[in-house]
């Protein structure tokens, strides 16, 4: 997918002529189509872009726009070396890159369209080109989903569980982890001191549920881990 597009590391090198790379790339443009100008928003204030650079690129063209994108979504790793770093040693930004290149497209989720996927000069880094999903509805970080929204979310996850589950093709998935990073002995070793803190801010029902959690995440993880035929309530314990 990254064609004869150029490789660039940051948002101060977009220019008409790579966006046209790109644009004609994912055939975006039609023969008749050319850009006209364009401008850069960032995306990666305070609460966003944590382990990227995002910004959405404003497009104008020269006549009628047609079915081309008014926006694009560009996403680089994070210009901060300590958050680089920390996206690297998880390699999200390869994983994520082969996301959209190799995987979205064979899945039932809906996720946006992939217009250009790269890996970076450096090692570890990647450079993705989104459709812009301005339009559609963001889950709230701190209010939380409707209903509506879980029952959504759980089919769209459900749906690409089931195309990749115990599948031969995931043998060719090098860069997909073979285990579930161990979440639950970091909950299990910080939830006594994170309560000294800020026990005060928190219900009796989110005390009663870290406690569960903390008590049950080894065998959450086991579960997880578990092929198709084992009961994810019997195992964890849950259901008490």
């Amino acid at each position: 997918m990254s064609g004869c597009t150029p490789l660039i590391d940051n948002s101060e090198q977009i220019t008409e002529s790579w966006l046209t790379a790109v644009l004609v790339q994912a055939d975006l443009l039609q023969d008749d189509q050319v850009l006209d100008d364009f401008t850069v928003e960032s995306l990666s204030g305070a609460g966003r872009g944590f382990l990227s650079s995002v910004v959405r690129v404003h497009l104008d063209y020269a006549g009628e726009r047609g079915a081309a994108p008014s926006s694009l979504i560009v996403k680089f790793p994070a210009a901060n070396d300590v958050r680089f770093e920390l996206g690297a040693s998880f390699n999200a930004y390869e994983r994520e890159m082969r996301f959209y290149r190799d995987v979205a497209s064979s899945t039932s989720i809906r996720a946006p369209r992939c217009f250009h996927a790269a890996a970076g000069e450096v090692s570890g880094s990647a450079l993705i080109v989104l459709e812009d999903a301005r339009d559609w509805t963001p889950a709230d970080q701190v209010l939380g989903i409707t209903p509506s929204q879980v029952e959504t979310a759980i089919d769209m996850i459900a749906g690409l569980h089931a195309r990749w589950w115990e599948s031969p093709d995931l043998e060719t998935l090098d860069w997909v982890p073979k285990t579930v990073w161990d979440h639950a002995s970091l909950f299990e070793a910080s939830w006594p001191g994170f309560l000294d803190h800020h026990r005060h801010w928190l219900s009796s029902e989110s005390l009663r549920l870290g406690d569960r959690f903390a008590a049950s995440g080894q065998a959450m993880k086991l579960a997880v881990e578990r092929p198709p035929g084992h009961s994810f309530m019997a195992i964890t314990g849950l259901t008490t």
